[in-house]
């Protein structure tokens, strides 16, 4: 993968994190924490505690080089970690580093299984992730992989990928949805 394809990726990630991103558990709602200030062992430390705003913080430096050597293999082990610790959250994350191949060697049928069983955890992460996949950015168009995460995150009652959905998908047949 070249520098700047890694780059790319790496923005993409961090901008459906950060969209994707939803009010922690309510017992976490008034978590003080120190993660912001953009050292990494406050941020392991309070993801470790259960604190998911941390863990997308803390991918996000990994991604970024932000108080840590930059590390897509890093950022995609953490989410990888929480998807199969049962944080399904971070699962949409993991599975499109899966899909492209981003810090682990790419498996795009583990990926989608991946995304269809956990789309429903993060509809608007998976959504993000379709849309990118329709429109071309930043990865390789792939309508049949845009309309599968757009049409699971709409299912989930995600308006926007339920818009896409119906712009893209119901009028694409060689997307393979009618």
């Amino acid at each position: 993968m070249t520098a700047a394809r890694a780059l790319t990726l790496a923005a993409l990630l961090i901008a459906a994190m950060q969209a994707s991103c939803k009010e922690d558990a309510p017992s976490q709602s008034n978590a003080v924490t120190t993660c912001a200030s953009g050292l990494e062992s406050p941020c392991v430390r309070e993801c470790k505690a259960g604190i998911d705003k941390s863990c997308d913080a803390l991918s996000a430096m990994y991604l970024q080089g932000k108080g840590v050597p930059r590390s897509l293999e890093k950022s995609t082990a953490l989410n990888k970690s929480l998807c199969e610790g049962g944080r399904h959250k971070f699962c949409a994350s993991f599975a499109f580093a899966l899909h492209e191949g981003s810090g682990i060697a790419a498996d795009r049928a583990r990926a989608r299984k991946l995304f269809a069983d956990h789309c429903k955890d993060d509809p608007v992460g998976c959504g993000e992730f379709g849309s990118l996949y329709l429109g071309g950015r930043g990865v390789a168009k792939d309508l049949e992989m845009g309309c599968f995460l757009a049409g699971l995150a709409c299912k989930e009652r995600d308006a926007q990928s339920c818009k896409e959905f119906r712009g893209y998908c119901v009028a694409a047949p060689e997307a393979g949805v009618r």
